[in-house]
């Protein structure tokens, strides 16, 4: 039996009730946080582009674009705010799996829930927790080297998970969603290389043949059945048949690997946050960075596949290109200690301060190191006197193993916030606060949905609001 159908078997037969309290608590977190990312990730480049696009495409007012507002079909709707959340490169991240996972799950549950209507909140954690165990187990077995853009391919399978049990599909139903999704699935690496825009739309277009698959499903219509294991499914396919079954299937249900998904607290790509924290060891040193003849990072193999393109070959979207750029991150950290928004912004990426450290960065694979790990990454600057100082990052900040608190939670939710393309009142950000905490006693997830449109304000005019064509 292919391990889609045990997978299959496991989502239909698991509810609010079998999930223990700490995976509760720990997915409003990652709903919380992702949300944040929508906020400020709604004014990076592209994404008021596709919000227009999809509205002028228009159609059955199913669910809502986040932050800019409108109702269209639940599958684009789902795929615009999958984008947003994705476009800053600054939600979660399971780093065994190197996916995202809520940018999809959140998306497709808000959108199908939207368009069910008076969907609870437990039902809606239920389903997003299932989504990310799913995209979690998946991911984590593999052993292959990155090939394609595992947050893209997961997602397929993290958004069919969401919609299908949200919309009360039964094994087979579901089972044949998985090959209906399969049957669309599709990224590529070559836009985190290239520095392409679409790249952070990945996610969007899983959500969008997520649900489409299980609209699909109810209907009929049948998927492939070996998903996951036939002679042309995915592991063969995508992942070169390098995997470990028993890492999907084992304790499904007693052990969840979906505790295992970190937030992050810089907005960079994980591939190039262990450059940047390296580069903030060092500057905690002291060091004068306007002194460093040249800097060298050492780095795993799937974080330099990612991030590893030297900065002088970067020559796609700056914005796109330096939130995955290791040389860019490592720079920004030897010389301000930290790492924010405005550092990823159209005129952050262009501090010439940083730009002249960038070039000076050397980056190798680490071949003495896990090739699959994100960490360790080392930095050794070597300054005009001769002197070199070296720093190791070893632990990501905000992964499983040094998860952030609530409080730096709630920060990361204001610092968004700020960034955001409206003005959003602390009140009305206290009650978003608020909603998600006790998400599991709402009526209507779809509480949520408004809490994340433009308030009413004297300085926010209906020229500034984004409607349909």
């Amino acid at each position: 039996m292919d391990a889609i159908k045990e997978i299959a078997n496991f989502v239909v037969n698991r509810n609010f009730c079998d999930l223990p309290a700490e995976v509760v608590k720990h997915d409003k977190y990652l709903i919380l946080d992702t949300l944040a990312c929508g906020l400020a990730g709604a004014a990076a480049p592209g994404c008021r582009e596709l919000a227009q696009w999809a509205l002028e495409t228009g159609g059955a007012e199913q669910a809502t674009v986040l932050v800019f507002g409108g109702k269209i079909p639940a599958i684009h709707a789902g795929m615009v705010n999958a984008t947003l959340f994705q476009a800053l490169d600054f939600d979660d991240t399971h780093d065994k799996a190197i996916a995202h996972t809520h940018c999809t799950c959140l998306a497709a549950g808000l959108a199908v829930a939207e368009q069910l209507g008076n969907v609870c909140g437990e039902r809606l954690i239920t389903a997003l927790t299932l989504g990310a165990e799913v995209m979690g187990r998946i991911g984590r077995s593999i052993h292959a080297p990155l090939r394609f853009n595992r947050t893209g391919t997961l997602a397929s399978f993290g958004a069919a998970t969401v919609a299908g049990k949200l919309m009360g599909l039964n094994v087979e139903q579901l089972s044949a969603a998985y090959g209906i999704a399969y049957a669309q699935t599709a990224s590529t690496l070559q836009s985190n290389v290239d520095g392409a825009l679409v790249k952070r739309m990945h996610p969007g277009f899983a959500v969008r043949c997520g649900i489409t698959a299980c609209q699909l499903a109810l209907k009929g219509i049948t998927g492939p059945v070996h998903v996951l294991e036939g002679p042309y499914g995915y592991m063969p396919l995508y992942e070169n048949n390098d995997y470990d079954r028993e890492a999907i299937v084992r304790d499904l249900g007693t052990e969840w690997d979906m505790l295992h998904i970190g937030l992050k607290p810089f907005p960079c790509a994980r591939d190039a946050v262990g450059a940047l924290e390296a580069g903030i060891m060092l500057h905690e040193k002291g060091i004068d960075h306007h002194q460093i003849r040249s800097v060298h990072i050492a780095m795993p193999e799937v974080a330099w596949r990612v991030s590893g393109k030297s900065y002088d070959d970067i020559t796609g979207n700056p914005v796109v290109e330096s939130i995955l750029s290791a040389a860019w991150c490592g720079a920004l950290g030897l010389a301000k200690g930290t790492a924010g928004l405005e550092d990823f912004s159209p005129e952050g990426v262009r501090n010439p301060e940083i730009r002249e450290l960038a070039r000076k960065v050397q980056l190798s694979v680490d071949a003495s190191v896990p090739a699959a790990s994100m960490v360790p990454v080392t930095m050794t600057a070597v300054m005009n006197n001769g002197r070199e100082y070296s720093g190791v990052c070893r632990r990501l900040k905000g992964s499983w193993e040094a998860p952030l608190s609530l409080m730096e939670v709630e920060r990361k939710l204001a610092m968004c916030a700020a960034a955001s393309l409206y003005p959003i009142s602390k009140k009305r950000l206290q009650k978003l606060s608020e909603t998600v905490h006790r998400l599991e006693h709402l009526q209507d997830s779809a509480d949520l949905v408004q809490l994340m449109l433009p308030e009413a304000s004297p300085g926010l005019t209906d020229a500034d609001r984004l409607t349909p064509a």
